[in-house]
């Protein structure tokens, strides 16, 4: 038993040995990949204080070039952020995990980040309860849908003075904008003038009010004709409204 035991000793360290090299090639690796991530990535102890935060963390906050970086997650808060109760810090330690929170940290030169924000709880042998962040720079994605906004509104208020009746019906032929010109010329069919009508459903409405000048045809028909025309990507159609003009 003794001669079994004493072969069995070097197998056993041997074994060891090679599960803290996997081990420590894991962690080699789990660091490589946090380390190379576009993503923020922030590891917090229990009282807020910065465990680990990747190059990507630092060049988000503008803290890459900073000879003395700020060393709590408070202080990557914005400043009405910070005491407040249910700022994203405050949810972590309440045991809340965070999904995709949309907000905002506060950048080096006074300014705010748009982020999104994951986050949650872990143990660790040395500290107890530890906290990992996420976060998401979306500030240029914002910038970019703030600028293309701002551009179709001044376009809206170009088509809102435009003679010519003008609708924009979206991919799923939803009504997404109608000038005035476009709701006195249909003036009949006003009661259906409203955002996400559908073209079919606005055409619909007008026949049975009486919008169209369809005597001697049948509805369903003439509702047909005009559907088959207007899913082409171009076309041009006459109608007869009940003005007894064609537009």
């Amino acid at each position: 038993v003794t001669g079994v035991q004493t072969c069995a000793l070097p197998i056993y360290i041997s074994e060891v040995n090679k599960e803290r090299t996997n081990l420590a090639a894991r962690v080699r690796a789990y660091e490589d990949l946090m380390s190379s991530s576009t993503l923020a990535i922030f590891h917090v102890d229990k009282e807020g204080q910065f465990l680990y935060r990747n190059p990507a963390a630092a060049n988000l906050l503008g803290w890459a070039h900073m000879a003395s970086a700020p060393t709590a997650v408070q202080q990557m808060l914005p400043a009405n952020d910070q005491a407040v109760t249910d700022s994203p810090w405050r949810r972590l330690q309440q045991g809340v995990t965070i999904n995709g929170l949309e907000t905002q940290l506060q950048h080096a030169d006074g300014s705010t980040k748009h982020v999104r924000l994951f986050g949650t709880a872990y143990s660790t042998q040395t500290s107890g309860v530890a906290y990992c962040l996420i976060a998401e720079d979306l500030t240029e994605q914002i910038a970019q849908a703030r600028k293309r906004e701002g551009t179709a509104e001044v376009a809206l208020l170009v088509l809102d003075s435009h003679p010519q009746a003008i609708a924009i019906f979206d991919a799923r032929d939803q009504l997404y904008y109608f000038n005035q010109a476009f709701a006195g010329l249909y003036q009949t069919s006003s009661g259906c003038l409203k955002d996400k009508v559908t073209f079919e459903a606005f055409l619909t409405f007008g026949l049975r009010a009486g919008q169209y000048g369809t005597k001697g045809q049948r509805h369903q028909d003439w509702l047909q004709e005009r559907l088959a025309v207007h899913a082409k990507p171009y076309s041009l159609q006459t109608m007869r409204l009940d003005r007894s003009e064609e537009h």
